[in-house]
């Protein structure tokens, strides 16, 4: 699918009837700049500081998301290592919606902002739009705790890779995620029903569009860059 593509899913069964629902591919984002620094390497106090910077088309409403991959880079079993001569030796891992990760990775940014109803007051899926940004060109600020190289991690080892193996350097690769409206408004609907604080409120309603149905079909586009962290000694 391309940017401005509408697709369409229909089906029919005797019990239950037709249903429908269709959706629109918006076009990927702009990302101007992408800039990693690891901070206090070698010691117990490190953490990764990303600065991503995007340009939001001016004049109509969008709807963003972030995910972020680190990709590890390994000393080989003889204890060699090139990064380009030795790409097996790498393992990629989806860490911007892990627990130990997306506390800390969200708090510093304002534009992940407050839901209403959740004590975390943290967007669980990294999602914002462009109200605060329209037009503009920003840079989103996080933080990630418990990434620094140079550090044994036997438990996070690849498939067959010796235990010894060394975590010689790594690469985050920042995905920003344009969401339709509809899958936007669906994501914030299950975190608002997710984290509904009183039991004696009327229940969230799941956001659907599907016609005859319920759930969601839902389209987003991907813009990614990867990064290679300076590190800042303390």
């Amino acid at each position: 699918f391309e940017a401005g593509d509408r697709f369409e899913l229909e089906g029919e069964t005797p019990e239950h009837g037709r249903i429908t629902a269709s959706d629109v591919v918006p076009s990927p984002a702009i990302i101007r700049d992408v800039k990693a620094k690891n901070v206090n390497p070698d010691t117990d106090d490190y953490y990764t500081r990303l600065s991503v910077t995007i340009a939001d088309p001016a004049g109509e409403k969008n709807y963003y998301a972030i995910r972020l991959i680190r990709i590890e880079y390994y000393l080989n079993r003889w204890w060699e290592w090139n990064r380009e001569e030795q790409k097996e030796y790498f393992k990629e891992e989806i860490i911007s919606h892990e627990e130990e990760y997306w506390r800390e990775f969200r708090k510093d940014e304002i534009l992940f902002g407050n839901i209403d109803g959740t004590p975390t007051g943290i967007r669980r899926w990294s999602q914002f739009s462009d109200e605060l940004i329209d037009g503009c060109e920003y840079t989103l600020t996080l933080r990630l705790d418990k990434t620094g190289p140079n550090r044994r991690n036997p438990e996070t080892m690849p498939p067959g890779q010796w235990q010894g193996s060394l975590v010689v350097g790594q690469d985050f690769r920042v995905e920003i995620l344009t969401l339709s409206p509809g899958l936007f408004q669906y994501l914030r609907s299950v975190e608002l029903a997710q984290h509904q604080s009183s039991s004696f409120s009327e229940p969230v309603q799941i956001y659907s569009n599907v016609t005859g149905g319920y759930g969601i079909l839902g389209a987003y586009n991907v813009a990614s860059a990867t990064v290679s962290p300076e590190n800042i000694l303390p």
